[in-house]
């Protein structure tokens, strides 16, 4: 178990690690060789993890997830009052609302587009595969693509 709150903090070797904890082994090798450390993961996005074979977008949001859920709770399994805990601690709304918006499950982001006049079709592409909140803050354009939403207007 990792005793560091900070994903930038985390080395290389730990980063590793994560993957052997989360189920990404296969990852690995690819992540030592390109020495991505917790600083480069925390600003690695869907596309990037793609070129370094994170080819599943499963596996890329997974990553993404464990990255957000060590940086706020500064370990890998959390509770939702675990995430109460860190949004009523952040620093700020936005960081607040973060943590928040990361717990949401599919409903919650459907029940948000909907409410920020998202064009149906796209509300129902994400529902269909459903995309959670942590997903929502790292989702990129290949993402976007391979769930059917070619061009967002």
């Amino acid at each position: 178990a990792l005793a560091r709150c900070d994903v930038r903090a985390l080395s290389v070797r730990d980063v590793c690690d994560v993957l052997l904890e989360v189920g990404l082994a296969a990852h690995e090798k690819a992540f030592s060789a390109h020495s991505i450390d917790g600083h480069t993961l925390s600003r690695m996005d869907g596309c990037q993890m793609r070129v370094l074979g994170l080819a599943a977008p499963a596996d890329r949001q997974k990553l993404h997830r464990v990255a957000c859920v060590i940086g706020t709770c500064g370990r890998l399994q959390v509770t939702l009052a675990d995430l109460e805990r860190a949004a009523a601690a952040a620093a700020s709304a936005e960081a607040r609302d973060a943590v928040l918006l990361a717990a949401w499950p599919p409903t919650n982001v459907a029940v948000w587009l909907e409410a920020n006049r998202v064009p149906p079709r796209v509300c129902a592409a994400l529902l269909a595969a459903k995309v959670t909140g942590e997903q929502l803050l790292h989702i990129c354009d290949l993402d976007l693509e391979q769930i059917g939403v070619a061009e967002v207007r």
